[in-house]
């Protein structure tokens, strides 16, 4: 699974005030925040993924077949971050 149609791109950083770019090379999925290293997606379903490097999920939410944002959960919290481009 490589995540949902159109899934690469930029996001508003659910943690902090920079982005977080999700990339896709071949069938998969990575993120990297700013000021921070590549980690690796890795699909529970085609718009659930979660993180080896930390205990963390991320979710893609589409409309109209376009994903539009994503929610992150790591340590309890629920962090939504919409597509900025």
């Amino acid at each position: 699974m490589a995540g949902p149609s159109g899934s690469a791109g930029f996001f508003e950083s659910p943690s902090d005030d920079g982005s977080l770019c999700i990339t896709k090379e071949g069938s998969q999925l990575f993120g990297q925040a700013t000021g921070q290293s590549r980690f690796e997606l890795f699909a529970k379903s085609d718009t659930e993924f979660f993180l080896k490097v930390v205990n963390a999920q991320i979710t893609f939410s589409s409309k109209d077949g376009k994903v539009e944002s994503l929610t992150l959960f790591q340590n309890g919290q629920i962090m939504p971050g919409k597509r900025i481009k």
